[in-house]
């Protein structure tokens, strides 16, 4: 669905950080009314990787949300994120799907 919805953002980087210019992106992105439906959602992929300035500008936009808008920040743990990031955040561990077997014949 990422890439395809008006709704969805999906955050991701091939880079060692995400800094403060794309996170300010995605923070006036989220300002905007959904274009579809009621919510709009932005997952933001290896979010231990922001930087102490993009965590700022992203708690921020945390802390006031703009309306119908939910962030998604995934990481490898809760630790790994800056203390700052998501003070007040529900977190929800997630773990990888085990791989599906093929019945036996």
């Amino acid at each position: 669905m990422a890439g395809t919805h008006p709704d969805v953002t999906l955050v991701a980087t091939d880079q060692l950080t995400i800094g403060v210019d794309q996170t300010r992106g995605l923070v006036l992105g989220a300002a905007m009314s959904p274009s579809r439906r009621r919510w709009q959602v932005i997952v933001v992929e290896d979010a231990d990787r922001m930087t102490e300035g993009a965590a700022n500008v992203l708690l921020k936009a945390i802390e006031e949300p703009a309306p119908r808008t939910v962030w998604i920040l995934c990481a490898p743990s809760s630790q790994d994120m800056l203390p700052r990031s998501c003070p007040a955040a529900d977190t929800s561990p997630c773990a990888p799907r085990p791989p599906t077997r093929s019945p036996t014949p």
